[in-house]
């Protein structure tokens, strides 16, 4: 049975893979910024969109994730044929991203009180020790 989270991810990836197919045929046509604003665009669109609801998500979703983000990292770079094990380090990998996705919102959320239903939503943790961590933020 596919979950729907699994479900998201198939979609997802296969989404990627047709978008890479047709850029790999426009690959000479275009010039490699185009090529890197048109990936960074479908990163942003089809990978980020809504990716921290991942957060804690099977390895073999993160692993379908992350090699459709490699091939659009070879798409970037123009190197089709070698995209097997390929990783683009101007990017963070598909798990870090999730993990930065939440601590970025959670970090606007407690400095900025925004958005309200998230903002009552985290509870500052509170030690009955006395730690050197005591002035740190912790939840």
């Amino acid at each position: 049975m596919v979950t729907s989270e699994s479900a998201s991810v198939n979609s997802v990836s296969k989404s990627v893979h047709n978008h890479t197919r047709l850029l790999q045929h426009m690959y000479s046509s275009i010039s490699e910024d185009m090529a890197k604003m048109v990936v960074c665009a479908l990163v942003s669109s089809c990978l980020d969109y809504a990716n921290s609801v991942l957060y804690g998500t099977t390895q073999k979703n993160l692993f379908k994730l992350q090699t459709a983000q490699n091939l659009l990292a070879c798409v970037v770079t123009g190197s089709f044929q070698s995209c097997s094990h390929f990783s683009y380090n101007d990017w963070l990998p598909v798990e870090y991203c999730t993990i930065f996705k939440i601590a970025n919102i959670t970090f606007r959320t407690l400095n900025f009180s925004q958005p309200a239903y998230l903002h009552s939503a985290l509870h500052a943790h509170h030690s009955t020790h006395s730690l050197r961590l005591t002035n740190t933020n912790l939840l």
